[in-house]
């Protein structure tokens, strides 16, 4: 039997393509269904390489002062700007991460009493954290003394085997999850051929290639087609039973479809 096709979250809209002695559905993938495929190609092309990266390389952030010109530059995974001026202390403040732990972070005080956290990290590895504190000590020596013309310090964010296995899992579910998407994208086409008098189905995959199998049934097994309220299709089988077949988003949709059917079994 002849499966119809229906509109939805996952599959597109149904195109109708109608001759005299031909009518040619058309079904494919929906528009939300092709954003969220590219969006998670993109994640996997952009981002799992970073990913990965970090979890096998150190990420290093410093900061650089001149108290000849009174700036201060980030560098590393932060490009932020201050005045030296403007730097009252520095410390290191933990934070509580749950089913992590104690992690530290870098935070600077300024002149006018706010806080600013200047590590895109906080570390949870006793070896990342030990460098946290060496440049927090360097930065408030810096401060102190008004002879120290110029600062250059730095810390290393490593990752816990904790972070780094919830890092690899977050990964290959992305791939996972892209993998389903690609292997699920589907083009599915109705023919109804007055010629052949016959009625044929065909599933291709997101490269063309078909899927293995076409349904085909003889065209007079269809007496008719109307569409009724909720935008749907409904077939008159030649045994007299009634069958929703096609699902659509809106009444012109459904008036439409019927229009061009009725014309190959009528």
């Amino acid at each position: 039997m002849i499966q119809g096709m229906r509109e939805g979250f996952g599959a597109g809209p149904i195109v109708s393509e109608a001759t005299d002695d031909r009518v040619v559905l058309t079904q494919g993938m929906s528009r939300a269904y092709k954003v969220i495929t590219w969006m998670f190609a993109i994640f996997f092309a952009l981002f799992v390489p970073v990913i990965i990266w970090q979890l096998v390389a150190d990420s290093v952030t410093g900061v650089k002062c001149d108290r000849s010109t009174d700036k201060c530059e980030m560098y590393g995974y932060s490009h932020r700007k201050f005045a030296v001026s403007e730097v009252a202390s520095a410390e290191v403040i933990n934070w509580y991460q749950h089913k992590v732990g104690d992690s530290v972070c870098v935070q600077l005080t300024m002149t006018d009493g706010k806080k600013q956290d200047i590590s895109p990290y906080c570390a949870i590895d006793k070896t990342s954290a030990a460098t946290y504190e060496t440049a927090v000590a360097a930065i408030n020596k810096f401060l102190a003394d008004k002879t120290q013309q110029k600062l250059d310090t730095s810390w290393a964010y490593r990752s816990t085997i904790f972070e780094s296995l919830r890092g690899i899992f977050g990964e290959v579910l992305a791939i996972i999850i892209l993998l389903f998407l690609i292997k699920s994208w589907r083009t599915r086409t109705i023919t109804f051929d007055k010629v052949t008098k016959k009625v044929t189905t065909t599933t291709k995959l997101l490269r063309g290639k078909p899927v293995a199998g076409t349904d085909e049934v003889p065209l007079e097994e269809f007496a008719d087609f109307e569409a009724i309220p909720g935008c749907i299709v409904e077939a008159t089988r030649n045994d007299g039973t009634k069958t929703k077949f096609l699902f659509t988003a809106s009444v012109a949709s459904a008036e439409k479809l019927a229009a061009d059917l009725k014309t190959v079994v009528g």
